[in-house]
């Protein structure tokens, strides 16, 4: 039982010294306690059964009570084993949390000193598998969860602070876009199976930019563009891969709109504040085209093309509606 004391003053101890424990909404003592097969064996039935067991036992053989088809004695017998290596089961669990609770406590006391770069590295590893096994769950099932990953980005923004959001969204899309980096040349390599990505990633860019919309105020723009342009790599493989540019079928006009001036259309979104630092990416993507020996282009090449067209008409549309 004094184990068991040391165990709960140790919940305590946590519980009493809770700073700098959440990073990006996630509690470091909380994945490092979940972690520990220890402690969720203190969760199961077999512990709880265990513990009932050494407590009633005793109980049971001062009551002189035997059981079915055993003398009094043989049963005091057998009882006395169960509840001996009972005993010795509990003590080894316990000496493994106390060991356990040692650790945590160490780790807890590196928090507080903001030298625990090792856990947040962890915890950002775990968003990013989160947010990768989503994306892969609504390609597989489309019908039933459309919105799943917008759904999740709701939820989990609103445990974060401001500061937080910007970190958070990179690193739940950073898992999305390197597993789909992979996927998307192992995986889906055959044309048929592209077309069918490609059309699910159309669906995916609306859903995710119709979000992030109503997150415009809370995201850097830094972060905005750096969203953006990952999105324009991965629509540009595409457009190699098919030889077509990937198209926005219009619900309004008769007019479809490329996906990559969509992009570019969320990337607008910030210009009140950050038309400047827009033209001049726009002038150095421009200019990278221009070193391109023109005579030698594909049609990936031609569509790069078109889409600097189409960023500095936009932008020369809203310099000249710019008061001075």
């Amino acid at each position: 039982m004094s184990l068991y004391g040391i165990y709960i003053g140790f919940l305590q101890y946590l519980t009493d010294h809770n700073e700098g424990n959440l990073f990006l909404g996630k509690s470091k003592v909380n994945y490092l306690i979940n972690k520990s097969i220890w402690y969720r064996m203190t969760q199961s039935r077999f512990f709880f059964v265990t513990l009932m067991l050494a407590v009633f036992i005793p109980v049971f053989i001062k009551l002189d009570i035997s059981l079915p088809r055993l003398s009094l004695n043989q049963t005091i017998l057998e009882l006395t084993y169960v509840w001996q290596t009972t005993i010795v089961m509990l003590l080894l669990m316990y000496i493994l949390l106390l060991r356990m609770s040692l650790e945590i406590i160490s780790i807890t006391l590196l928090m507080k000193t903001g030298s625990d770069s090792g856990m947040q590295y962890i915890i950002k590893q775990e968003i990013q598998d989160t947010y990768e096994r989503a994306f892969w769950k609504s390609y597989n099932i489309q019908s039933d969860y459309p919105d799943l990953i917008e759904d999740m980005l709701s939820r989990d923004l609103k445990k974060l602070k401001p500061q937080d959001i910007d970190e958070y969204i990179v690193t739940s899309f950073e898992g999305i876009n390197q597993e789909f980096y992979f996927q998307r040349k192992e995986k889906f390599w055959k044309k048929d199976k592209q077309e069918d990505l490609a059309r699910f990633y159309i669906s995916h860019l609306q859903n995710k930019w119709r979000f992030l919309a109503t997150q415009i105020k809370n995201i850097s723009y830094p972060i905005w563009r750096e969203l953006i342009v990952d999105d324009i790599r991965h629509v540009s493989f595409f457009e190699q891969k098919l030889e077509k540019r990937l198209v926005i079928p219009s619900r309004i006009s008769l007019i479809d709109k490329f996906v990559s001036e969509f992009l570019f259309d969320q990337l607008l979104g910030k210009s009140d504040e950050n038309l400047k630092e827009i033209i001049i990416d726009t002038e150095k993507s421009t200019k990278e085209l221009n070193l391109w020996n023109l005579d030698n282009q594909n049609k990936t090449d031609v569509y790069k093309v078109e889409l600097e067209k189409y960023k500095w008409k936009e932008i020369l549309s809203i310099y000249n509606h710019v008061p001075e």
